[in-house]
Formats: C-alpha cells, structure tokens, sequence
C-alpha cells in the first residue's frame, strides 16, 4: 500500500460538509459492513480487527493514516469505495476522508486531511483495484467485485 504526503493542490473548499456523527451513524455504518460481507465472515473479521487496532494506536495523525491505509486496502480490493467513504464517520474532529474522482491512468486514492489553523496535512493512500494482489502477508479472502 502506498501512503504519502501530498503534493498537489486540492481544492478543499469543494469537500461535503459532514454532519456530526452520532453513536447510532458508526453503528449503522458497522452493520453495513456486516450485511455487505454476510457471506464472507473473515472480510468482516479483518474489519472489526483494523477497527480494534485503531483503538490501541491513538488519535494522531501517523494512527488515523495507519488505520485509513487498512480501510481502504480492505475494501478497495473487493470493490467497495463507499465503505471506504463511510469510515469518515469513524475520524475524530479536524480530519477528514475524501475520495476524489480518479483522472484516467491516475490511482485511485483516498485522501486523509488534517485540519489545522496552521496548515492542513493532507496525505494520500492509494486504494487498489479490484482484484489486484493482495500483499503477501494477507491472503485474499473474498473475489474482487467487477
């Protein structure tokens, strides 16, 4: 998986506004995730673990990356950008995801902002195609969807 800082200019002006979440929005979100992979419990597994391990990291930016990275490795494999969208609801105030739409020949990325009264950080973590390989410390364990 590839994470770097950004170097480009993106217009953030142009982000959706995000509604404050609630207990019940990440809930929501988590069984969505469940109904998606019903068929594929070690999908939904994987998930729940990328989740638990967020929680031992922390909150800064170098843990939310780290977890964004899982995310969107996960589900970009198997065809899913909008729960990768949906793991918004999951990053504390003054960050953001945003998937913009892929130039042609461009990756597909999601970005991770931090935003600051200083300067916002803006990093990019490219999602894979569906179907590419797996890196060789995971196995796949659902087919890509087309």
């Amino acid at each position: 998986m590839v994470v770097r800082r950004s170097t480009r200019r993106w217009d953030l002006a142009r982000l959706p506004s995000r509604p404050d979440i609630t207990f019940n929005m990440a809930i929501n979100y988590v069984h969505e995730v469940q109904t998606v992979y019903a068929d594929h419990p070690l999908v939904y597994r994987r998930f729940l673990d990328i989740i638990s391990d967020a929680r031992g990291r922390g909150r800064g930016v170098k843990a939310i990356v780290a977890t964004v990275e899982g995310i969107a490795d996960l589900f970009g494999h198997h065809g899913h950008p909008d729960l990768i969208r949906g793991f918004d609801k999951f990053l504390p105030a003054g960050m953001r995801l945003y998937l913009p739409e892929p130039v042609e020949g461009d990756e597909r990325l999601v970005l991770v902002i931090a935003m600051s009264q200083a300067a916002d950080e803006i990093f990019e973590v490219v999602v894979p195609q569906p179907g590419a390989p797996l890196p060789s410390t995971n196995q796949a364990i659902l087919p890509p969807v087309y």
